[in-house]
């Protein structure tokens, strides 16, 4: 590490509160937790330059939350598959947003670099509608509510018929 300097700075009573309440592991002083927010919000900032460094910095900053959602399950002997993937999926999804809007190739415009970006989502967007589709081949899935999957199928379901019927007059159509 390199030589630290002193830093003075006014902040307001609420801020100063806020420092004393959060948690950072391995600070013992307000200086730490100073210094762990500043290579936070850099590890932010840098961690754009590709999908990985942003992937790791979003699944960072939701692992309070998947730990917390663990020690629940645990706790209650409970599990939602769909929570789990949504939380495999949130940080990936926004990974692979902000890795290409930092990329250099899609900064003059152009719509191939929109065609690469929309192509990437919708891939991922189908693959997370495919999995949550599976969970839906019983009445009942593994999560916290049993039904909650079935109970939501019925209007995608619903469009997936029409469109399906759509395509079969298209094609249909088009013979003649």
């Amino acid at each position: 590490m390199s030589r630290l300097l002193p830093l003075t700075a006014r902040i307001s009573p609420d801020d100063l509160e806020f420092l004393s309440k959060i948690d950072v592991e391995g600070a013992r002083s307000t200086g730490d937790k100073v210094r762990h927010i500043i290579g936070e919000a850099r590890q932010r900032r840098e961690g754009q330059a590709d999908y990985n460094s942003a992937f790791r910095m979003l699944k960072d900053m939701l692992e309070s939350t998947s730990n917390n959602i663990r020690l629940s399950e645990n706790k209650t002997g409970s599990h939602s598959e769909l929570l789990d993937k949504l939380l495999g999926w949130l940080p990936d999804i926004m990974a692979y947003l902000i890795s290409w809007e930092v990329n250099p190739n899609h900064k003059d415009g152009g719509g191939k670099g929109l065609e690469e970006l929309e192509k990437g989502l919708a891939k991922k967007v189908f693959l997370l509608l495919e999995s949550v589709l599976r969970m839906g081949v019983t009445s009942s899935s593994s999560c916290y509510n049993e039904t909650i999957i079935s109970e939501n199928m019925e209007p995608l379901l619903q469009l997936c018929s029409i469109i399906e019927t759509s395509r079969k007059n298209n094609l249909g159509g088009s013979k003649s």
